[in-house]
């Protein structure tokens, strides 16, 4: 193709698509395995000690958080982890790694628990119950859903050593 001002050479080489998912799968791994900071399964940790005890003490401002949480933030986690199960699953598909497929449940499992999380919080605002009631719930939920991502990181682990 040419063009005044620029021209542009055929590709040399067709892109391998295996390599690029092992990319990404690597990349993908490094993002959810981390060991601190508030992304991945890091924040995930610090997020389930956090938030039930911002809910324990009953402040007035917390029902704008409630909002947030509700409409935004565990929405966005429960996309993004559908998200993750579909791209592994595709994986796996690609690489033949049946290991991969099973790296996938336990990610639509967390996924399950922000969706219930979202549901928590939205009956909380508009029923008008004491964002104290929920705390309970809301640390159970958390640490089922650190749980099931720290057990995906592992299988996603292990497929790759494979």
């Amino acid at each position: 193709m040419r063009c005044p001002m620029l021209v542009v050479n055929g590709r040399k080489t067709k892109p391998d698509p295996k390599n690029i998912l092992m990319k990404a799968l690597k990349r993908a791994l490094k993002n959810l395995n981390t060991q601190h900071g508030p992304r991945g399964i890091a924040g995930l940790k610090k997020a389930s000690k956090e938030i039930p005890e911002i809910l324990r003490k009953n402040d007035p401002s917390v029902e704008n958080t409630l909002g947030e949480w509700a409409f935004f933030t565990f929405r966005l986690s429960e996309q993004n982890r559908k998200d993750i199960a579909k791209f592994l699953t595709h994986a796996a598909d690609d690489l033949n790694l049946e290991k991969l497929k099973d790296a996938a449940n336990p990610i639509i499992e967390a996924s399950e628990y922000y969706g219930n999380l979202r549901r928590i919080f939205r009956e909380t605002l508009e029923s008008g119950i004491q964002p104290s009631q929920i705390a309970d719930d809301v640390e159970g939920l958390l640490a089922r859903a650190y749980e099931k991502e720290r057990q995906c990181v592992e299988l996603i682990k292990a497929a790759l050593l494979t």
